[in-house]
């Protein structure tokens, strides 16, 4: 299965040292676990220019799967984070020739 994920970093007044610390022990080891996950082919995407957000499509097992994945990268604690499980093509087409039979 396939899921948009959307990671918004949350306002929080941080002081400097506190956004040092949250980037080296945070962010920066979310990106090296997104950019491993990149070689696997296990996801697809990147950060909007300019913006304190991570985009991405996920490859998991399940939705169960899913949440378990998002919640192993360290930024996770940081951000306001969205996850919407994608239906494919062919579902959506065949689903979408089955209402074409009833109206």
């Amino acid at each position: 299965m396939k899921f948009t994920v959307d990671m918004r970093a949350v306002e929080t007044g941080a002081t400097p040292a506190e956004m040092k610390k949250d980037i080296e022990n945070s962010i920066l080891p979310t990106f090296e676990i997104l950019q491993g996950w990149e070689k696997e082919n296990r996801v697809w995407g990147g950060l909007p220019v300019g913006e304190r957000r991570i985009s991405f499509v996920l490859e998991a097992d399940s939705p169960k799967h899913a949440d378990e994945l998002i919640k192993q990268l360290p930024a996770w604690g940081l951000t306001t984070t969205s996850v919407k499980a994608l239906a494919t093509f062919a579902d959506r087409s065949e689903a979408d020739r089955e209402l074409l039979k009833r109206i």
